[in-house]
């Protein structure tokens, strides 16, 4: 909870958190979450991606569309990749169909794009054998998007 009121700080949804909706939303997506415990950004199918819809969207609606890829990527860092306007502002240039990520389906189509980057540029093969594929995506994104300061 302490991270994602340091991650989502600025967005209104983090201001409701506390122990008891969190705890609901955790018991209502659990069984689904353990499905895709083996699940990662480079072996999730189209079957498993309605499964990630389904968790997306409740989390969503507790989290923000935002605070929801932060707070799932924390629970399987392997498949969430995180986002925020930044990232999605940059990104919906190469992963059609993003826009703001208002809804679920924007979500799925930013980690099909994801998927395809990894694979179109062999990204797995570049990085250490046991490095986080998802986790090296956010990484990058961060330094890259979310960091980059504005050329003067």
């Amino acid at each position: 909870m302490i991270l994602l009121f340091a991650w989502n700080f600025a967005a209104r949804e983090t201001k409701k958190l506390n122990f008891n909706n969190i705890g609901r939303l955790l018991r209502k997506i659990k069984d689904d979450l353990e499905k895709m415990e083996t699940v990662s950004i480079e072996n999730v199918n189209e079957d498993q991606l309605k499964i990630v819809k389904k968790v997306f969207c409740h989390s969503k609606k507790l989290f923000g569309q935002t605070g929801a890829s932060k707070a799932l990527s924390l629970l399987n860092p392997q498949l969430f990749v995180m986002w925020d306007t930044k990232i999605r502002t940059t990104l919906r240039k190469m992963i059609v169909g993003i826009d703001n990520g208002e809804k679920p389906d924007n979500y799925i189509k930013y980690l099909r794009g994801i998927k395809n980057i990894i694979c179109e540029n062999n990204i797995k093969a570049k990085l250490a054998p046991d490095s986080i594929v998802a986790k090296k995506i956010d990484e990058y994104n961060y330094a890259h998007i979310v960091m980059r300061k504005r050329k003067a």
